[in-house]
Parts: C-alpha cells; structure tokens; sequence
C-alpha cells in the first residue's frame, strides 16, 4: 500500500513536468503557470522560483532535464529558446537558441549526457549540441525528415538515441 509522503503546492496552474535529481534532494516542477519551482526534498521547502519567460510568450515550459550531476536545469520553452540554469542557485547561465523565432526554433526535447559534458537539443529536424562548459555549440545533427522530438543518451554516453537515426559519437566524430 502507498500512503501520502509530502504535498508541496504553489503553482498558480496545472502542474506539467516533475524530476527528480540523482541524489533524490532536489525536486523540479513545472506549471502552465510559465514557472519552474525548485525544492528541497529535506525538508520539504521551496527553494527558488524561475521566471524567465520572455513577456510576449502565453505558453509555459514544453521541456527540461536535469544533468546527472545535480549541476544544471536545461529547459525547452515556447518562447523558442533554449536556456540553462545553475540547479543550485536558478541563475539563468545560457541562452541557446537565436532570438529569430521560427516554426523550427522551438525545442522539443532537450537531453544531458551521462557525463553531463554535452547537452543535445532537438528543434526541427535538427539536433544540436552544446558542451557545458561554456554552453558553446560544438556540433549540429542532421537527417530527420520530421521534427525530432525524442532524445536519449546510452548509458556510457557515446550514441545519441532519437526518433529515427541513431547517432554515435566516437572519438568526437558524429556519424549516423
């Protein structure tokens, strides 16, 4: 039998994405409400909130992830960005995406590496990748005929795993 452990509230509107980190201590929500609520699972308390929408954007988050090591929060948002923020702190580190909005900038998925040094970015038929040590982009994936929109890593990090191809990475060489 499941009993209740904890109720944390806040959002203004319905809730439509929840991780957990790695070590279980922090938990992420995200809300229609265009907020991301960050908490601390001992004791239950609400660490920060992230809002950083752009003003002229109605929809809320469509996607994030939370890097393994319990360092980053990447998000997918309507505003046809890509943006990472410290896990710790909710400071923004990174925009990745133009400001130009197009039917194919917005993020549909977004996946850390095991090792948490790459970042994949599906928008469109393109996946992009950026390492995470100063966000820059460092390869750009090609050969989907529709929108990517599934993501995975291996468990050793070394094939990006999408809706039809597959991508292997091997000595920093992509191929398909």
């Amino acid at each position: 039998m499941y009993s209740q452990y904890a109720t944390v509230s806040g959002h203004s509107n319905r809730i439509v994405g929840l991780a957990a980190s790695g070590d279980s201590r922090v938990l992420v929500s995200t809300s229609d409400d265009r907020t991301i609520r960050v908490w601390d699972t001992a004791p239950w308390s609400l660490r920060y909130v992230i809002d950083d929408m752009d003003p002229e954007t109605r929809q809320g988050i469509l996607v994030f992830d939370l890097s393994a090591d319990g360092q980053f929060l990447a998000t997918g948002m309507a505003d046809f960005t890509t943006k990472v923020y410290s896990l710790h702190t909710g400071q923004r580190l990174a925009r990745l995406h133009p400001e130009k909005k197009t039917s194919y900038n917005t993020a549909e998925q977004v996946r850390f590496s095991p090792d948490t040094q790459l970042l994949a970015c599906a928008k469109g038929k393109t996946i992009d990748l950026f390492e995470t040590k100063q966000f820059a982009k460092v390869g750009e994936l090609k050969g989907h005929t529709s929108k990517a929109h599934l993501l995975d890593w291996s468990a050793d990090g070394r094939t990006l795993i999408t809706k039809p191809p597959i991508f292997e990475l091997r000595q920093g060489l992509v191929t398909s």
